[in-house]
């Protein structure tokens, strides 16, 4: 039998690999920093800019605090909120799943300090639409503590 120039591996090296991988993974710690969060968001980021058409100077400008009331803005909100995960199928944004993925994704640190945040932003909004109700939660993230705004 050829073997065209392939190697083989043995199972026993094989099983090896896939063991000493599989401790490294469980050992790991698989939960993120802010600035880690904050980089996992970038690419999100970029494929709502794209899908949504919102300038970038926009966006730029609500890491200064300012969240005018722009329809594509809002909608660029939406758009990072579903890629996240937490908005249901019938358009509402989820407290429940935005605190499960605080817990998956943050360190504990980090999550104890942003769930009060998130419950009491979640408290204060009256909005109802998908649009407005994320960049509600995203103003009010940067007006409660701009150290929590992990949007890039």
């Amino acid at each position: 039998m050829k073997n065209n120039g392939m190697r083989y591996i043995s199972p026993v090296a094989l099983f090896t690999i896939v063991f000493l991988v599989a401790i490294n993974i469980h050992d790991s710690e698989a939960k993120m920093s802010m600035a880690q969060i904050k980089n996992m968001m970038k690419p999100v980021s970029k494929t709502c800019i794209t899908k949504i058409g919102v300038s970038k100077d926009l966006i730029d400008k609500t890491h200064e605090g300012e969240f005018p009331p722009d329809p594509q803005l809002q909608c660029y909100y939406a758009c990072i909120f579903k890629m996240m995960k937490v908005v249901t199928k019938d358009e509402q944004v989820d407290l429940n799943l935005i605190l499960k993925q605080i817990n998956m994704l943050a360190l504990e640190e980090l999550g104890k300090q942003i769930t009060p945040i998130v419950q009491d932003c979640d408290a204060k909004i009256t909005a109802t639409e998908v649009c407005e109700v994320s960049w509600a939660f995203a103003k009010c993230l940067w007006e409660t503590d701009q150290s929590m705004y992990f949007f890039p």
